[in-house]
């Protein structure tokens, strides 16, 4: 089942729902925090976003974006974990 307008569109259409639901869900603690965050920056680290940025701002940007983006989006999933409420959490995995 495909998901339109997803970045992870791909990833989205080779696991049901329920299979990522699991991977990914209220109840996959750690682990699923740790699988979202390294989703999410996969999503911004593309390989051709990485190789413009190299080409137009120049390598050291590039590396030193690479290499803050993904900490940032694990502290961002953190923060978000720790935020929300477990019935806002529930609205986002039944959405």
């Amino acid at each position: 089942m495909s998901y339109g307008g997803n970045k992870n569109g791909i990833t989205l259409s080779a696991f049901s729902p329920e299979t990522i639901s699991k991977l990914m869900g209220v109840q996959s603690g750690w682990f699923g925090m740790i699988m979202a965050g390294i989703i999410g920056a996969w999503s911004t680290t593309k390989i051709p976003m990485l190789l413009f940025e190299a080409s137009s701002m120049g390598w050291k940007f590039m590396i030193a974006r690479f290499v803050l983006d993904i900490p940032v989006i694990l502290v961002i999933a953190l923060i978000t974990e720790k935020v929300l409420t477990p019935e806002e959490k529930n609205n986002l995995y039944e959405a």
